[in-house]
């Protein structure tokens, strides 16, 4: 992972339009997702935007010894709320489920990291705990993902397990030791995990796959 590559950690999570704190007995639930059914959610979701800044907020200012002038916050602008850090941003957003409009989806990222180190901080855990299940990790110049296949399937079948697709557009690499999966694609390599983990243990994954793979290629 090197300074020039896009790092961003992400997690979402679905809930029933009714679980929202502006949501009253009797209130709509919207049966599609269309922009006035989204602004209607987003309207319902105000004090949970709310809440979620302000316990950030809070947190981030403990965490790192921030002042004032080093935190700036953008109060939820159709759907999106955002905190700005010297080290990083923190994006909050809602959009309803296109596929099940009774539900909501909310998506929490870390974007714009100077410094990958500071996701491994005892600050960032302090503050965001097991919060994030992905890093994604967009590369410069892009990936090539048949090199990458043929090199993995090159390595020790036993400790390391590989599928794609037929045309090879993307990979998807299971490190039989870890619980996290690494998929690769030419834009970006994105690391999961299935269980609730730290971002440090997401670096770990990525960082062992980009030795045992990556480097080899010349992708650092």
């Amino acid at each position: 992972m090197s300074d020039s590559d896009e790092v961003r950690l992400i997690s979402e999570s679905v809930i029933p339009i009714k679980e929202l704190k502006g949501f009253s007995k009797g209130g709509r639930v919207p049966n599609s997702a269309g922009p006035g059914d989204v602004r209607y959610v987003v309207q319902l979701a105000k004090a949970d935007f709310d809440a979620d800044l302000e316990e950030k907020f809070g947190a981030l200012r403990s965490a790192f010894g921030l002042k004032r002038k080093q935190l700036q916050v953008a109060e939820p602008d159709e759907g999106l709320g955002v905190i700005t850090t010297p080290g990083f941003v923190y994006e909050v957003a809602i959009s309803l489920d296109e596929n099940k409009p009774g539900k909501v989806i909310w998506r929490r990222c870390v974007v714009g990291v100077t410094d990958p180190e500071l996701l491994a901080s005892e600050a960032f855990a302090e503050v965001f705990g097991g919060e994030f299940s992905i890093l994604e990790v967009a590369v410069p110049g892009g990936l090539d993902v048949e090199a990458i296949v043929d090199c993995v399937e090159e390595a020790d079948p036993e400790t390391v397990k590989i599928d794609y697709d037929k045309d090879v557009t993307w990979c998807e690499i299971a490190l039989t030791d870890s619980a996290a999966k690494v998929r690769v694609t030419s834009e970006a390599i994105r690391v999961s995990s299935r269980g609730e983990t730290s971002p440090a243990e997401l670096i770990e994954a990525y960082a062992e796959v980009q030795t045992r793979f990556l480097q080899s290629l010349g992708l650092q």
